[in-house]
């Protein structure tokens, strides 16, 4: 059995269509925070002083785990029963860059509340 999504009708025969708009508006909202970041990072320089550049890395590569989502859902899954190559390399790439990305956020939250422990504290560097 080969499957290959060439037209709309085919991915919507597949119920890939709808995935693939949801992941497609998830990429959106993922450039449009890494988008924030840089005005944010513009317009306050004092409060993104410790983190930022964490954050900006982390949501760059979060952007890219949903952008290869979104190629992995386009691209054909099986082909006469085997897993196409291109499908296993999106997939891990996806998963890749998630677990970076996340791992990379969590570290820059915790540097941006140590920063903001030590505004409170008065120990500013």
């Amino acid at each position: 059995m080969v499957i290959q999504w060439d037209t709309i009708q085919q991915l919507r025969e597949a119920s890939e269509l709808t995935t693939m708009i949801i992941e497609l508006i998830i990429i959106l909202a993922a450039i449009s925070n890494v988008f924030a970041l840089v005005y944010l990072r513009k317009n306050y320089p004092k409060f993104t002083k410790k983190g930022f550049i964490e954050l900006f890395v982390g949501f760059t590569f979060i952007t890219l785990h949903f952008f290869f989502d979104l190629l992995d859902t386009l691209v054909t899954k099986k082909s006469d029963g085997e897993t196409v190559f291109i499908y296993t390399l999106f997939d891990m790439l996806d998963a890749i860059f998630s677990f970076l990305g996340l791992f990379i956020v969590g570290f820059a939250f915790y540097k941006i509340a140590k920063y903001g422990m030590e505004l409170w504290e008065g120990k500013e560097e």
